[in-house]
C-alpha cells in the first residue's frame, strides 16, 4: 500500500508522485489523500480496515 500526501497542494503533482513509485517496483494499490480537504481519507481507513 502507498499513500501520497499533501494532494491539495498547490505544486502537488500526482502523476509524478505515482511515476515515482512505479519505478521504483511499487506495484501496490496506491492512496492519495489530504488531510486538508479529506478527500482520499475515507478510501485509506477502509483499505486499513479502520
Amino acid at each position: 500500500m502507498g499513500v501520497i500526501s499533501k494532494t491539495d497542494h498547490p505544486e502537488a503533482d500526482l502523476e509524478k508522485a505515482q511515476s515515482i513509485l512505479k519505478g521504483l517496483g511499487f506495484a501496490g494499490q496506491i492512496y492519495p489523500v489530504s488531510a486538508l480537504t479529506g478527500e482520499g481519507i475515507r478510501e485509506l481507513k477502509k483499505a486499513l480496515k479502520w
